[in-house]
């Protein structure tokens, strides 16, 4: 399987792979809270959990896929990557079997997580042409979405802010 990945070399790119990794993160973070809130000792919704999700959704973003197929497999790859650097990460010392069960459950719902991702990137973006940024209003698209990423990180950051107290 091939596909290709767009660099954003040009204002038209760069305004629909921001707006493709928007779509995605849009889709990430409250499947992620909720998934939180089932086990919020597996998956924690901390502080940084918006900027790697954000980062997954760049990964799925940049993608330039022929078909949903395509973008289903590479962003489950895309989520392997990202929820097994989670998973690594909030290792302990002592490695048991209860930890090797929770990274196989962590990589199992990245996968899914991504997946679902990318289907919603699939069917808003790729497979609806009024959806795309026109060359004329890319400069103004950046600065929309720019605010549209801030207003998001603030808002999650009042999420994780109100329920730890």
């Amino acid at each position: 399987m091939k596909s290709s990945i767009v660099f954003f070399d040009n204002l038209n790119d760069s305004a629909n792979g921001t707006l493709r990794g928007l779509i995605s993160l849009l889709t990430l973070l409250p499947i992620y809270y909720m998934i939180s809130l089932t086990n919020p000792k597996l998956f924690v919704f901390s502080n940084g959990t918006p900027f790697w999700l954000l980062a997954m959704s760049c990964g799925i973003g940049v993608i330039e896929p022929k078909s949903i197929k395509e973008l289903l497999f590479f962003g489950s790859c895309v989520g392997l990557i990202m929820f097994s650097l989670h998973a690594f990460w909030s290792l302990d010392n002592l490695f048991s079997v209860t930890q090797l069960s929770n990274i196989v459950i962590q990589l199992l719902v990245g996968i899914i997580i991504a997946c679902i991702s990318s289907a919603s990137v699939w069917y808003v973006y790729w497979n609806n042409n009024y959806v795309r940024i026109p060359n004329k209003f890319n400069m103004h698209w950046q600065v929309i979405n720019f605010k549209i990423f801030i207003c998001i990180l603030y808002l999650t950051n009042y999420i994780i802010e109100r329920n730890t107290y």
